[in-house]
């Protein structure tokens, strides 16, 4: 008879990751058990990423995880090693499956410049107040060269 690993609990874990010029993000969050592999996911868990083992009890959340890579690439890229990894990272990002997941956020009165700011509410409106904006400057800009 086959045997059947038990479900084990999710670890709760605080997001190591300190933004440039900010405080720690020290969120707490859920790493989820993989009851297929027989472990928690690996996804959250920096020692994985830079397989440094000094980095092994190192969490960060889906939020930082993002904000670090789009803010400072070449720190990300030197401190993950591992090309099959690497391209694990930029698919999890780019595909967007990191943030479709999280829930946004309200703003921490601190704007994007902070990790977990990343997707709040007002900035998104501030995002599209200002796409509108540099559409409506553009269509501007072409009547203006028209007349000249």
């Amino acid at each position: 008879m086959r045997e059947r690993k038990t479900i084990q609990k999710p670890l709760k874990v605080e997001c190591f990751y300190t933004p440039p010029l900010d405080s720690k993000c020290a969120k707490i969050f859920e790493v989820k058990y993989n009851r297929s592999r027989g472990e928690h996911t690996q996804r959250n868990n920096w020692g994985y990423w830079t397989e440094k083992e000094e980095d092994k009890k190192k969490y960060i959340c889906d939020n930082c995880l993002v904000s670090f890579y789009k803010r400072d690439k070449y720190t990300f890229w030197e401190k993950v090693i591992n090309e099959k990894k690497r391209n694990i990272l930029r698919t999890y990002v780019n595909s967007n499956c990191l943030k479709n997941k999280r829930k946004i956020m309200e703003c921490d009165g601190k704007g994007c410049e902070t990790a977990c700011c990343y997707g709040c509410r007002c900035c998104e409106e501030k995002s599209r107040i200002i796409n509108e904006l540099a559409k409506q400057l553009k269509k501007l800009s072409k009547k203006v060269q028209k007349l000249e």
